[in-house]
This record gives structure tokens, C-alpha cells and sequence, in this order.
């Protein structure tokens, strides 16, 4: 992930500590009292949207040769999401991921590194149900849904897609009635049966590992 996703990490842990000290548990300055959480008036038929920083790996081992050939494909890339949350206990949420720059090819036989590398980048695009749990402070969520991977490289003719049942979770933490700070993960795909290298017998897992910012209107 290198500086980029240092930084992310480290704006996220500033903003976390900042947010944690931003409302009293109780009294006329709490969260509760401010914004109305009692009655949900904040969570309550609210759209949202966001913008966020993913880390994309895509691994696979080729089962063939008994696990001796591995590869991972790594990216940088820029997330962004729009959801309506319904109350505080359920919203649905849309995201479209797209690696910024090239990818990172790391591949090894037995433990020993290639040093390959190849040019292109992976995208993904999804529409996620969102049960929550919500306090004043933070929502601790899932996501469930479907979405469709592609990932293009660069010199290979294919556009190696798959579409399908994704899954995650996360914690949003609130700074306000309007700001809050997400991290979460979600796999985009885990099957030996894929489009991309199913003729080689290779197992493939894709993840994304998450963080940004999001604002409800």
C-alpha cells in the first residue's frame, strides 16, 4: 500500500481520537441531545454519500501444481458511495471502485519471488444491503449484496469479469449529525471457478480493504 494507504490509516486514527471527544456521553451537549438519536431523527430517510480510499487484492493459487504457484495482484484505488438510510437499524448502499495507477504483481514458485509486472487495473462496481447496529458515537454495519469485478491488463486480451454475491463489514464513526469516518472490508469474490484463470485450476480471492469519509444530507 506504501504512503498512500499510511496516510489514510493515519487521518483515520486522528479523526477517530478527534470524534471520540467531540460529544459528552450525557447532558445538554451530548450527541443525543443535540442531534435527537432518541428518535432517529438522525438516521431517519437519509440519503448519504461518500468518498474513500481502497487497497484491492486479488490472489490466487494454482491448485493444479499443488500450491506451489501463487500471485497476487494489488491496487491503489478511489471508492465512492451514495446509500439511504432508513433508520438507524437498516440502509442499502451503492459503491464503484476503480484502481488509481498501475497495479503491483507479486508472484512466487515455492516461496521464491518472480519479480513480474504487469500495467492495468481492476474496478468494481456493487449495490450492498446495510443492517446496522447504531450508537451515538458509531454504527457497526455488514454488507450484503451483489456486484460485478472486472479487472483489464495490460499486452492480455481478455477482460477477465465476474459477477456475484459480495459480503463485508464495517464501523462508521460519527463527527456530527453530517460527518463520519468509515472503515471496512468487503471480499469481492472467492471461487475456483472464475473467468480469469479457470483453465489453470487456480483458486481466486479478491478483497478490498477500505477507508473514507461519507456525509449525510
Amino acid at each position: 500500500m506504501g504512503k498512500i494507504a499510511l496516510s489514510a490509516a493515519v487521518v483515520a486514527i486522528l479523526g477517530i481520537s478527534a470524534m471520540a471527544e467531540s460529544y459528552p456521553a450525557e447532558g445538554v451537549k451530548s450527541y443525543t441531545s443535540i442531534f435527537g438519536i432518541g428518535g432517529d431523527s438522525a438516521f431517519d430517510n437519509r440519503v448519504y454519500a461518500g468518498v474513500g480510499y481502497s487497497y484491492i487484492v486479488a490472489s490466487a493459487d494454482y491448485t493444479e501444481i499443488r500450491d506451489l504457484y501463487d500471485y497476487d495482484f494489488e491496487g491503489n484505488a478511489m471508492t465512492l458511495q451514495v446509500g439511504y438510510g432508513f433508520n438507524r437499524f437498516i440502509a442499502i448502499e451503492g459503491r464503484y471502485t476503480r484502481t488509481l495507477g498501475d497495479l503491483t504483481f507479486d508472484a512466487s514458485y515455492a516461496g521464491i519471488d518472480s519479480g513480474l509486472d504487469f500495467d492495468g487495473e481492476m474496478s468494481n462496481i456493487a449495490l450492498y444491503v446495510k443492517p446496522m447496529y447504531t450508537t451515538p458515537q458509531l454504527s457497526a454495519y455488514a454488507l450484503i449484496g451483489f456486484g460485478q469485478f472486472d479487472m483489464n491488463i495490460d499486452d492480455v486480451n481478455d477482460n477477465f469479469s465476474e459477477s456475484g454475491f459480495q459480503w463485508g463489514g464495517g464501523v462508521n464513526f460519527h463527527g456530527g449529525e453530517h460527518l463520519g469516518i468509515f472503515l471496512d472490508y468487503i471480499r469481492y469474490y472467492s471461487d475456483s471457478s472464475n473467468s480469469i484463470l479457470d483453465s489453470y485450476g487456480t483458486d481466486l480471492v479478491i478483497d478490498s480493504f477500505n477507508v473514507g469519509l461519507n456525509y449525510k444530507f
